[in-house]
């Protein structure tokens, strides 16, 4: 009599192992992750892809591989591919579904950013909201700061400041639980939500923002590129505002005017030591300090006028 009882080793539904990535897999992402593409690419073209579980990790590293050199029509059509199968593998057996759902948003995250740098900034926003919503089930709070992120950076992008500052402060939030670097992650992600408060005209908002930001990378990677970055977003903040009060408010304006100045000499002088991959940061301190040097002057030119107007 033959036994018609299916073995744990005949069952349909997958064993833990079966949907995690492979040994290929994981030196593939290391790989990505140190900008070895050469041999990311060698270990995805040695996956397996026996099932639906390694179909979707190999088309996911395909894809990732694809945006980090720029191919962005096969990256796109990758991960599409990847997000797919992963979904409907998911929906079909309850078994995997976490994994193949987190799979899938690792996925859709990707193409939201491939949608970005091919300036379709709905497509990339809906990528990007769609990758959320699966992390709030079911990632980790690092996957969903990563999302609202970039989906904040989207609506950014796209001038729709209210719902940027929404998903801004919402990626501030997971940040704080994040597990990896939750310092760096809140302080990238308030020097977004400072970029979006200036195009609303919350200036002082923006400023607070900034300096935040400023404050945690000092704490978390004191002398880092960023965090020299950040301080030349404090003085750009400050010279914003002093403009807007220069009518309103001379003596304020003045008081953020120099404060203003001291941050981009600061972030000037810090900066230049990083070369050639900060030449436009270092332009970007050049003309705001011209202009900031301009508009003392055209301060001065007030206050003379009105010292003299008094002794008249």
């Amino acid at each position: 009599m033959i036994d018609a009882t299916p073995s744990a080793r005949d069952s349909t539904s997958p064993t833990e192992a079966q949907v995690q990535p492979g040994a290929r897999a994981l030196a593939a992402l290391k790989a990505l992750t140190e900008n070895r593409l050469d041999d990311a690419r060698t270990n995805v073209e040695e996956m397996p892809g026996h099932d639906p579980s390694d179909r979707a990790w190999k088309a996911l590293l395909s894809g990732q591989i694809a945006l980090a050199e720029g191919d962005l029509r096969t990256a796109e059509s990758d991960l599409q591919t990847a997000a797919a199968l992963a979904l409907d593998y998911g929906l079909r057996d309850s078994a995997v579904a976490p994994k193949m759902f987190r799979l899938a948003a690792r996925a859709l995250n990707a193409l939201g950013r491939t949608h970005r740098r091919r300036e379709r900034l709905g497509g990339a926003a809906r990528a990007h909201r769609a990758a959320y919503h699966l992390r709030a089930e079911y990632g980790s709070e690092d996957e969903r700061w990563e999302s609202a992120m970039d989906a904040g950076l989207d609506h950014h992008l796209a001038r729709q400041p209210e719902s940027a500052a929404e998903w801004l402060r919402r990626s501030l939030e997971h940040a704080r639980r994040a597990v990896e670097e939750p310092l760096r992650k809140q302080a990238l992600a308030l020097g977004e939500l400072c970029a979006t408060l200036r195009t609303m005209e919350r200036l002082d908002d923006a400023v607070a923002a900034a300096r935040s930001a400023r404050s945690l990378w000092r704490e978390c990677d004191p002398g880092c590129r960023d965090g020299f970055r950040a301080e030349l977003r404090v003085g750009h903040a400050l010279l914003v505002q002093a403009q807007a009060q220069l009518d309103s408010n001379p003596e304020q304006a003045r008081a953020h005017l120099e404060e203003s100045i001291h941050c981009l000499a600061a972030a000037r002088d810090e900066l230049a030591a990083f070369g050639p991959e900060v030449l436009s940061d270092l332009r970007s301190c050049e003309d705001q300090l011209d202009f900031a040097g301009r508009l003392r002057a055209s301060l001065d030119e007030v206050h003379t006028k009105e010292s003299g107007t008094r002794r008249a």
